[in-house]
């Protein structure tokens, strides 16, 4: 047995504690609300805090259109429509793995709620003309350069500011196949509930998507670098491809999935599911639907990559990156929940199962620290995380007032910045190991509802 292997065996033997994952899951959700940007409307969504208020009311005022809404990315003010779709994406596909138990627990309509507020902003973000080639997407409002020198609460964001588009001729098909796949998504978890809402989305979807095959390329996708680079966009176009096939059954969609999924370098397929990554996400998708070995293999080469190979902290984490590293582990237990129900093997299934509880045990609280990275989860979590809303300051200084004056109840923080479990710290100027983002969140719906499955509801019959 690999060294790497029994470590984890003993990792899982030696820490053992029970978590509340029903709590970790509900409280996950007022992150979201917690990142809305525009007008508060309590007659069109649910809320839940009081502190966030009306805010960046101008949002498109620049173009003359309605770009208010959607979520801010992380701790300061830009909306960056690559992280927004993603996270949209997989809160709505956490939604899908079981609406009947978000019900159960009380927490569908708030998450519909959440979703329905990033999507509403995703869906006026594209503006199909008679032309497909007159098309106009906007990926992004507020430039870095001026929105990230404020810091100061929400509702002051009174200024406008300033918006970005890309068009047939400088195209961003990363961002917008990455929307259509949001849409799409959308249609999925709202066409029961609101068929006719559900329609309209799935609708802008299959336009948004022939719109970004078409017109391949990242030549208009200028303002986000340097923050959410390219890394290329046949993982979104196939992302965007299969959703497509999912929510309409046409074939035509499924061709197009494997078609752009075979251009995805399938000897680096190590690196974990991300905001910019969505490589994995497509071979699980494929091997879901298809059944097909090639797709199998490449899943569980990567799982068993990072499970039974990759180097791991003392405290058990898997790292892959110093800046954000929760989100690595909690994406990849994320995979491991769901290709789980699908893997032939009961024993891979099982070793699956336990690597996904361990990481986020470790999240919530089972780790060398005794501290959950969860914000308002356990007795000892972060207090002072990088939030420009949640400091509040009236004096617009990050030194001022010395604690954050409201609580950021169900964000998680970036984590440890190395293989030392004890390398973070609860300093508000850390961007890297201290701030959080819905792309960071993204996952934990899905696998708080898998992990509530399988480990906690069992107990409460």
């Amino acid at each position: 047995m690999k060294k790497s292997a029994l470590f984890f065996l003993l990792i899982t033997t030696l820490f053992t504690k029970d978590f509340d994952y029903k709590e970790a899951l509900k409280k996950n959700l007022l992150f979201f609300e917690a990142q809305r940007s525009g007008k508060r409307e309590p007659d069109k969504y649910i809320y839940k805090l009081s502190w966030i208020k009306s805010s960046a009311t101008k949002d498109g005022a620049d173009h003359h259109i309605d770009l208010t809404g959607g979520w801010y990315d992380a701790g300061d003010y830009v909306k960056f429509s690559l992280p927004m779709s993603y996270s949209a994406s997989m809160l709505g596909w956490g939604i899908l793995l079981s609406p009947k138990t978000l019900k159960e627990i009380k927490a569908y309509d708030y998450a519909l709620s959440n979703l329905k507020y990033a999507l509403d902003y995703l869906y006026k973000t594209y503006i199909p003309k008679k032309n497909l080639k007159n098309d106009i997407f906007f990926y992004q409002v507020g430039d870095p350069n001026i929105d990230h020198n404020y810091w100061m609460p929400a509702e002051d964001i009174d200024y406008e500011r300033k918006s970005f588009f890309c068009t047939s001729k400088l195209p961003c098909s990363e961002v917008s196949a990455q929307t259509a796949a949001a849409l799409a998504i959308g249609y999925a978890v709202f066409k029961q509930k609101d068929y006719k809402y559900a329609k309209k989305l799935l609708n802008k979807a299959k336009r948004l998507y022939l719109f970004s095959k078409t017109y391949q390329g990242n030549e208009g996708y200028k303002m986000a670098k340097g923050a959410y680079d390219s890394s290329g966009f046949d993982d979104e176009l196939a992302f965007a491809a299969i959703w497509l096939y999912l929510t309409t059954k046409d074939e035509k969609y499924l061709k197009d999935a494997m078609e752009f999924a075979d251009k995805l370098d399938k000897n680096s397929i190590y690196w974990p599911l991300n905001w910019g990554d969505k490589d994995n996400a497509v071979f699980l998708l494929l091997a879901i639907v298809t059944d097909l070995p090639m797709y199998h293999n490449l899943v569980q080469k990567h799982l068993n990559y990072w499970i039974k190979e990759a180097r791991r902290t003392k405290g058990g984490l898997v790292f892959a990156d110093k800046w954000g590293s929760l989100q690595y582990a909690a994406n990849l237990a994320f995979v491991a929940l769901i290709y789980a129900n699908y893997v032939p093997s009961k024993e891979l299934a099982k070793e699956y199962r336990e690597f996904a509880k361990t990481q986020m045990d470790y999240i919530l609280g089972n780790n060398p620290r005794n501290f959950s990275y969860l914000i308002g989860y356990g007795k000892n979590y972060p207090k002072n995380p990088h939030h420009a809303n949640a400091h509040h300051s009236p004096f617009y200084d990050m030194d001022k007032p010395e604690n954050n004056t409201y609580e950021l109840t169900g964000a998680m923080v970036g984590g440890p910045k190395s293989f030392n479990d004890l390398d973070y710290e609860d300093n508000r100027k850390d961007y890297i190991g201290n701030e959080v983002s819905t792309s960071y969140n993204a996952p934990l719906t899905g696998i708080f509802i898998e992990l509530y499955q399988l480990y906690q509801k069992k107990d409460k019959k």
